[in-house]
C-alpha cells in the first residue's frame, strides 16, 4: 500500500485548496480539527475539512501531467 501512495502526484490550484480551508477550524480548544484532509482517488482526490460544524468536501479530477 506504500508504494501506491508515493507514487501519487497531486497538483490542484491553490484557490481550491483556499476555498476548502476555510471549513477548517480556528479555535484552540478544536485543535484536532485544524486541519485539510487529502484523500487521492482513482479518479482525482477529495479533499475535506470540518469544524465540528460545518463539512467542506471539495471533488477534484484528475489532471494529465
Amino acid at each position: 500500500m506504500t508504494a501506491f501512495f508515493s507514487d501519487i502526484r497531486a497538483i490542484f490550484p491553490a484557490v481550491d485548496f483556499l476555498h476548502i480551508a476555510q471549513f477548517a477550524s480556528s479555535e484552540e480548544t478544536r485543535y484536532y480539527l485544524k486541519g485539510v484532509h487529502i484523500a487521492p482517488t482513482p479518479d482525482g482526490a477529495h479533499l475535506v475539512a470540518t469544524d465540528g460544524h460545518r463539512l467542506g468536501v471539495l471533488r477534484l479530477p484528475a489532471t494529465e501531467g
